[in-house]
């Protein structure tokens, strides 16, 4: 367990979108992670941060996706 929450945080913490990204890779991450992943610990590791620009973000992706299914 503990090294399933160890690539869940090197996920959130590491995946950067930029002009190269395919959306279709990113959106098979977005429902491995769903599928695997409870979504309250889900929450934890891709909640906003109050200081960056959110809204272009992995993390942003990932969190709002989980924010649609309620």
């Amino acid at each position: 367990m503990k090294d399933k929450l160890r690539f869940l945080r090197a996920i959130a913490a590491h995946v950067q979108i930029d002009y190269r990204t395919d959306p279709s890779e990113l959106e098979q991450l977005i429902l491995k992670i769903m599928e695997n992943y409870e979504s309250d610990v889900i929450k934890l590791f891709f909640k906003p941060d109050s200081w960056s620009s959110h809204q272009r973000t992995f993390k942003a992706m990932v969190y709002s996706r989980l924010e649609d299914l309620r």
